[in-house]
């Protein structure tokens, strides 16, 4: 049990933190609203809202739980009179009782999170049944939850706004707003619910509200889904020259609202004000959801999509007015057959990884070009044609000595032209008819692959960062013993933000040059005592070279 005070200037530091992202204020005023119609009452608070949160990211910082007791004891006997002044709390706790100091900690967090909780209702048994379960859900005001949990979500993307707002303007607007998206499992206390043949007298988990994970390995895990929004570099041939951070979070039930929650985080970024670029993600948001959900949406914030495709989706996925969607991109009716199916060959065994970046290399010559996000002009068109097709004519002869410029020949046009290969300029293709598929890159190109490999590392390599059982322990459930979906995301926020700190402070002491090499003066050495009697070297040889033998 730590019993070392904390120091002074950290939680001057934390304080100072909590205090710019506006959280204590916004949570004041939430409660105003709510009690529009009501008269405030009860005995007043011992403990207010900046002191819990300053309190709870404070033990994160310094890789300690924050446990209720743990606050407690921080209060109790952790803070210097400087510090205890600056939080607003009397110079000594009086006759309290640490037991006392527990349970005003305890009301005041529950004071503070009731203001934003989507889930309020809590089980008075370790193992409650069904029955009461499914009551305390009745009970709740589906419009206040959604009320609460865009409330909940907002604090939560205000830490790490906060964090995000301590590193100089001159090296954030460096980036240029590549992100990365993932979910990663969160584990809880309380062991999980059965979920087969449901009986009303079925043991449920105190956490009910969480869900079964599925892991890589076949098992499960009961906690919650974090779906992590994080910053990437913005070339793939080129190192981030600011730090990589977690831009934005939304926690919520296992595999529930995935797409609602990958689109929450994009939102929550562009209302800060930050750019938009590409947008990396796995095949649980780019290939499993719904293109109204997730890609439209996505795509209306700025953002382009990069990812992968499940088997069997590959090859021709679209198609309007004769332009064929291929592995994402728009290409030429007439696009030869082994570039249509170079992915499911490769997939298959039947072409070697040689042979297939050949095809994908080939295909540039057949893709159509945008000119805005509707209109585009067919391969064989334009001032920079890539192809040479007998449905295009040109009055100026590429091949020409004076303008010679190797294209690639169609030879295989369409019999009936469909509109693509008649219209006089372009051709309008709406966002709509191969939303689900269309990327931002060329797929498997060397772009796309070293691009989509490199942000996916980069968000795995965040998650074991921020899971290290050193410092903040987002896996370690022993972190959030408080039940109830707010108290967990409250903390998890409070990790990541930890984490965001942490990951600041590495790159800027990494962008520090080292001190210059100024080596010690060298230690003179034990004389030899021998020394004086050694022959010098520069002496007549005691004997002459040549003379006799006395």
């Amino acid at each position: 049990m730590p019993q070392t005070k904390f120091d002074s200037a950290l939680v001057q530091g934390v304080c100072q933190f909590i205090d710019d992202t506006g959280i204590v204020e916004q949570v004041a005023a939430w409660r105003r609203e709510d009690r529009i119609d009501r008269k405030p009452g009860g005995r007043p608070a011992f403990y207010d809202d900046r002191q819990m949160l300053v309190l709870t990211q404070l033990l994160l910082r310094c890789g300690e739980a924050p446990q209720i007791v743990e606050i407690a004891r921080t209060i109790g006997y952790r803070l210097t009179a400087d510090s205890r002044e600056r939080l607003g709390l009397p110079p000594t706790n009086g006759r309290a009782s640490e037991v006392a100091i527990y349970h005003r900690v305890r009301n005041a967090l529950d004071r503070c999170t009731s203001v934003f909780d989507p889930a309020p209702g809590r089980a008075s048994s370790p193992r409650p049944a069904r029955t009461r379960v499914e009551q305390i859900k009745a009970a709740r005001d589906p419009e206040q939850c959604e009320r609460s949990r865009l409330r909940a979500h907002w604090v939560a993307n205000q830490l790490l706004e906060g964090t995000l707002a301590l590193v100089p303007d001159a090296v954030l607007g460096r980036w240029t707003g590549n992100l990365t998206l993932d979910a990663t499992v969160v584990p809880i206390f309380g062991g999980g619910s059965p979920t087969k043949n449901p009986k009303p007298d079925d043991s449920m988990s105190p956490e009910f509200d969480g869900g079964y994970h599925p892991n890589h390995d076949g098992s499960k895990t009961w906690g919650y889904d974090l779906h992590i929004a994080m910053m990437g570099q913005n070339h793939y041939d080129r190192p981030a020259d600011f730090p990589l951070l977690a831009a934005a979070i939304s926690l919520d039930e296992p595999s529930r609202r995935v797409a609602e929650n990958a689109i929450a985080c994009l939102s929550s970024i562009r209302d800060r004000g930050h750019p938009a670029a590409l947008l990396i993600t796995d095949m649980g948001y780019f290939a499993n959801q719904k293109a109204e959900k997730f890609h439209l949406p996505a795509r209306a914030l700025g953002y382009g999509l990069v990812g992968d495709y499940k088997k069997g989706f590959t090859g021709i996925q679209a198609t309007h007015k004769g332009v064929i969607t291929v592995d994402g991109g728009r290409y030429c009716p007439s696009m030869p057959a082994p570039l249509v199916t170079a992915t499911a060959d490769f997939r298959e065994g039947r072409i070697s990884e040689e042979v297939y970046a050949k095809r994908i290399a080939q295909r540039v010559a057949h893709r159509f070009r945008a000119k805005d996000g509707v209109a585009h002009v067919c391969p064989a068109q334009g001032s920079s044609p890539t192809a040479s097709c007998s449905l295009r004519p040109r009055p100026d002869p590429l091949t020409s000595a004076e303008n010679r410029t190797t294209l690639t020949l169609i030879v295989d046009p369409p019999e009936d032209p469909p509109p693509c290969c008649t219209n006089r300029s372009s051709v309008s293709l709406p966002i709509e008819y191969d939303a689900k598929f269309f990327q931002a890159l060329p797929y498997a190109s060397e772009e796309w692959r070293r691009t989509y490999r490199l942000l996916r590392s980069t968000m795995e390599g965040f998650n074991g960062y921020t899971k290290e059982g050193k410092h903040e322990a987002l896996a370690a459930k022993t972190n959030r013993r408080r039940r109830g979906f707010v108290n967990n995301l409250l903390v998890v926020a409070m990790t990541v933000a930890a984490t965001n700190l942490r990951k600041i402070a590495s790159f800027f002491k990494a962008q520090t040059p080292p001190p210059e090499d100024n080596p010690a003066p060298k230690r003179r050495g034990r004389r030899d005592p021998l020394a004086i009697h050694r022959p010098d070297p520069h002496a007549p040889p005691r004997t002459m070279p040549g003379a006799a033998a006395a």
